[in-house]
């Protein structure tokens, strides 16, 4: 595996936004590697781990250049708000 992180998402105050996005930066990232990420079950702030464990999200990878990518996290149903912990990974 090429490297593994955790990070704190903010989604904004309530009503919160319909969208956010993690940057990940690492040399040996490349256009060919594999990026994902998902909710970490660890309670924060605004939402307790059982609402990490509810909450649905779509999350999509971007490539922009050489050791740089991007995750975006949607949820499925239109907004969030507040602090949620989230894993990623690349290979």
């Amino acid at each position: 595996m090429g490297a593994t992180g955790t990070a704190v998402l903010d989604f904004g105050a309530f009503p919160g936004k319909a969208s956010t996005r993690l940057d990940v930066a690492m040399a040996g990232l490349l256009s060919t590697s594999w990026l994902e990420g998902w909710m970490r079950l660890e309670a924060t702030a605004d939402h307790s781990l059982d609402e990490h464990r509810i909450e649905e999200f779509d999350v999509h990878a971007e490539f922009l250049s050489a050791g740089n990518a991007r995750l975006h996290l949607t949820p499925r149903h239109g907004r969030c708000y507040g602090l949620y912990n989230t894993n990623w990974a690349w290979v």
